[in-house]
């Protein structure tokens, strides 16, 4: 059982680190997950990231009145939402009230910041592991975790924290404008290890890759499909071809990051409503984070 503790700003930080250490012991039988480094406006989403999200069963997503319109945390929100059920997504709103959610997160069964409420998200973790606690068992270690969680939370200085106003509509065109970024970023990060944009079929197929590969051409026909919705995925796979050429069949790293937050990017857009997309790219989706799947089991 994985728990995914979203966070972004430094008090969101704070709420979910104490949440990681005092529940862990708790729960037992889950795994409770936080990124060590926020994301910086235009910064990169990990891979890491995106692997944990991925195999997540449960998400807590921290939100208090500086990441409020964070356009992080809806996009760690909309990716939770993909991979689990929405019941077992909970935005915990410390500091902030349930009337402020906007957009996606509305979609969830938010839940404020006492201490029956976090009991009702340990007993709902609690039953979708596979290792049941009793609930008497359960109460106990909460109830002997608790104050140590009151006494943290009560360090945080909410007068600090600053409420930051504006409307859905900016949150989605920043998000837009940050995910279309990670074109130039691609290019920016590509042109130092030497990668081209460029390429010519014909001459990838002559100089080969060990032979024809199907799966880097059915990639580049995947990306190709795409290619007016989101560009930056079929740079991101050429990247990954002509690297491969130049170094023997090797690929490094960075590329294979840079495409599989490409189309981490891609499949949020989609689900917020951001890109309108046909119904089938679902399955280009799926044979894209296949073909990141099969890059990853290749020797860097």
């Amino acid at each position: 059982m994985n728990v995914f503790l979203s966070w972004s700003g430094s008090t969101s930080r704070t709420v979910a680190e104490i949440l990681q250490e005092n529940l862990q012991p708790v729960l037992q039988s889950a795994r409770f997950w936080m990124s060590n480094n926020d994301i910086a406006p235009g910064g990169r989403w990990s891979t890491e990231i995106a692997q944990k999200l991925e195999d997540s069963n449960f998400g807590i997503i921290c939100i208090t009145n500086e990441n409020l319109l964070s356009p992080w945390i809806y996009f760690e929100a909309g990716a939770l939402s993909k991979q689990i059920d929405a019941g077992r997504v909970v935005p915990l709103l410390f500091d902030v009230d349930v009337k402020d959610l906007q957009g996606p997160l509305t979609q969830f069964q938010a839940i404020t910041w006492k201490k029956e409420n976090i009991l009702e998200i340990c007993s709902h973790i609690n039953k979708c592991t596979g290792n049941i606690i009793d609930q008497n068992i359960l109460n106990t270690g909460f109830n002997a975790a608790w104050h140590q969680i009151e006494f943290n939370i009560s360090k945080i200085d909410t007068r600090k924290i600053v409420k930051k106003t504006r409307n859905f509509d900016d949150i989605m065109e920043e998000l837009v404008s940050q995910v279309r970024g990670l074109d130039h970023k691609t290019d920016a990060a590509f042109s130092k290890i030497g990668a081209s944009y460029t390429i010519d079929p014909e001459h990838v197929m002559l100089l080969g890759i060990g032979g024809k590969n199907d799966k880097d051409w059915t990639a580049v026909a995947l990306a190709v499909s795409v290619q007016e919705l989101a560009p930056w995925i079929l740079q991101s796979v050429v990247s990954v071809i002509n690297e491969k050429i130049k170094n023997k069949g090797n690929v490094p790293s960075e590329c294979v990051e840079f495409l599989s937050q490409g189309i981490a990017a891609f499949e949020t857009m989609i689900e917020f409503g951001m890109i309108k997309a046909p119904g089938n790219q679902k399955r280009t989706i799926k044979h894209l984070k296949e073909y990141v799947n099969f890059l990853w089991d290749i020797p860097f």
